[in-house]
């Protein structure tokens, strides 16, 4: 190692490469984690207190099992232990989970929700700077937030 190397070396050490009066220079980065950490265990503090289940839960359950289980598919399968060993009961097994609306539902709900958001991030910026006039760095950054 040369003389130069060796004071870049030992000045990278003890001083900063960006000075705290550049416009560049980040000085509390860490304050934004410390504060979210601050909110996240305010408000996460209260939803520990819930009790583990509501009351009447386990009656709610049981209603939704008979319910399902009143398709006489579903009854089939549910008395059946051999019941999907074997690749020729899959349409059956479709049949019964095509059936069940909660199921449906909520997968669809899903699906739409991941398209919307998809799209969204996708095209979100550019949008915003077509409406609004923004640079493409702040659109974003404004749609990350």
């Amino acid at each position: 190692m040369n003389n130069k190397e060796e004071e870049l070396f030992t000045s990278q050490e003890s001083i900063p490469g960006i000075p705290e009066t550049s416009p560049q220079y980040i000085g509390a980065w860490w304050l934004p984690f410390l504060i979210f950490g601050v909110i996240t265990f305010i408000f996460g503090f209260p939803i520990l207190l819930f009790p583990r289940q509501l009351h009447g839960t386990e009656e709610v359950r049981k209603n939704r099992e008979n319910e399902m289980h009143q398709d006489k598919v579903a009854k089939e399968v549910q008395t059946n232990e051999d019941f999907g060993k074997r690749l020729k009961d899959f349409p059956k097994c479709l049949l019964v989970i095509l059936r069940n609306p909660t199921y449906i539902f909520l997968t669809l709900g899903g699906v739409i929700d991941g398209m919307l958001l998809t799209g969204l991030s996708t095209f979100g910026p550019k949008i915003l700077e077509a409406l609004f006039g923004l640079t493409s760095s702040f659109s974003a950054v404004l749609l990350g937030y």
